[in-house]
């Protein structure tokens, strides 16, 4: 599979997961080999189980082995912090 097929796939996979594509709370960065570059913002899913369900998701496609996540919520300081 190419990374044109798996983002094309990736990019289906969110799109119906997400009932309102104006607020999608997923952003897809970059696909590259076997792996997704994501930010969420989790405030805008509907629960964290919604957002478990997008990931369970992403990883079920084949030649998707890691997910990279980054989330909208965490400044800088809060990584320092240990948060």
């Amino acid at each position: 599979m190419t990374t044109d097929t798996i983002s094309t796939e990736v990019r289906r996979t969110i799109d119906a997961l997400a009932e309102n594509r104006a607020d999608d709370p997923v952003e897809l960065l970059f696909v590259g080999e076997r792996s997704v570059w994501l930010v969420v913002d989790p405030d805008r899913f509907e629960s964290e189980d919604a957002m478990i369900d997008v990931f369970h998701a992403l990883e079920s496609i084949p030649e998707v082995d890691t997910l990279y996540v980054a989330r909208t919520d965490l400044r800088a300081s809060d990584h320092d912090r240990g948060c």
